[in-house]
């Protein structure tokens, strides 16, 4: 077993884990796991402005806002989701009779890969979460109406399957409105007001861009992320066989 507690194996773990850590997926559309949490007037991740907090606002999964704590390429991001099914046992699939829950939100914070959440937040490139998610939105719930999940049992079950497609923050309801757009703290994150439209994204860690100016590409982005992640697992493996012809 390979331990960083020597000079060589530090430089080769170093190597390693900088092609996990700059892990990044986060696809336009597709189906994701649902579930809320309290923000409240709280400044998220991102830091963006708190005025955003009035209107739809979420978390997003750790690998879908990006590699680091502080702000990441998924922050200010408006997705449109449309709620279909609880997870729950007895599964509940919302009837066709009535309206399905429909919502447009911005990214503003966090769902970190880590206890509480590993159920729900911790893909990774390769591996979705285990309701066969890439994608987990945590939605403030103080920022929807407290009806807006369906209850058929007399109770919100707090945890659903949604379909989602990234929009235009142009369609979300705090474009334009005061205090929603810009920094909580200037120069503290990244929340941008429309990242889709103009391609103006957060930064990974070490300020690499995650696409150039113009509109996202999702595969793109996981284009060039596999890419660096195998360039830097061929020079681990290099320098892991040199080291080992040292020791």
């Amino acid at each position: 077993m390979l331990h960083c507690n020597s000079l060589q194996y530090t430089t080769l773990c170093m190597i390693l884990l900088t092609s996990v850590v700059r892990a990044y997926k986060l696809p336009q559309s597709g189906m994701a796991t649902v579930t809320h949490y309290l923000l409240g007037d709280a400044v998220g991740a991102c830091d963006c402005a708190t005025g955003a907090n009035n209107h739809p606002v979420a978390a997003i999964n750790q690998n879908s806002f990006g590699p680091a704590n502080a702000a990441g390429p998924g922050c200010g991001r408006c997705f449109h989701l449309t709620i279909y099914a609880a997870i729950s046992q007895p599964t509940y699939n919302i009837p066709a009779s009535i309206p399905f829950p429909e919502v447009t939100l911005k990214i503003v914070d966090l769902c970190p890969a880590k206890p509480p959440n590993m159920e729900w937040c911790a893909q990774t490139d390769t591996k979705p979460n285990p309701h066969n998610a890439w994608v987990h939105f945590d939605i403030s719930q103080t920022t929807i109406p407290d009806n807006f999940f369906p209850q058929p049992y007399g109770y919100d079950m707090g945890t659903w399957f949604a379909n989602y497609t990234e929009v235009s923050c142009e369609t979300w309801s705090g474009w334009g409105q005061k205090d929603t757009s810009g920094l909580a703290y200037p120069g503290a994150g990244c929340c941008p007001a429309n990242p889709t439209v103009d391609g103006n994204l957060c930064k990974l860690p070490g300020g690499k861009n995650v696409t150039g100016v113009g509109s996202v590409s999702a595969a793109g982005i996981n284009s060039r992320w596999r890419t660096e992640s195998m360039v830097a697992w061929s020079v681990a493996v290099l320098v892991g066989g040199w080291m080992m012809t040292r020791v």
